[in-house]
């Protein structure tokens, strides 16, 4: 996997747990969701940012919060991290996107 296919994928896994996420409770409880975060906290990230966000992610898991992006954006800054971009996390991906093979793939990758 190319550098930039690597990097490409860990946004849309990002993007993908994070609109899982936004369904609250549930979205955190849904069995892909934990699968995933659990087999990334292995993952060793090419961009710290999106470790980062991660990290923020799968913190925000553990408490069950409401309001998302508030709660990360929060995190990230007591990280030591303020600038984090969050509008590319905070967006939609299209239809068909396979989370468990994409998370599979990104630790199949050197």
């Amino acid at each position: 996997m190319s550098e930039n296919s690597r990097s490409a994928a860990e946004l849309a896994i990002l993007r993908a747990l994070i609109s899982l996420a936004e369904c609250g409770p549930a979205g955190f409880a849904h069995g892909r969701m934990r699968s995933a975060l659990a087999t990334l906290a292995r993952h060793k990230w090419d961009d710290e940012e999106r470790r980062v966000v991660y990290e923020c992610l799968n913190g925000a898991s553990r408490k069950g919060v409401g309001r998302l992006r508030e709660e990360m954006a929060a995190e990230a800054v007591r990280m030591g991290h303020p600038d984090v971009d969050w509008d590319a996390y905070f967006r939609p991906l299209s239809g068909g996107f396979d989370l468990l093979e994409a998370v599979r793939s990104l630790d199949n990758t050197p």
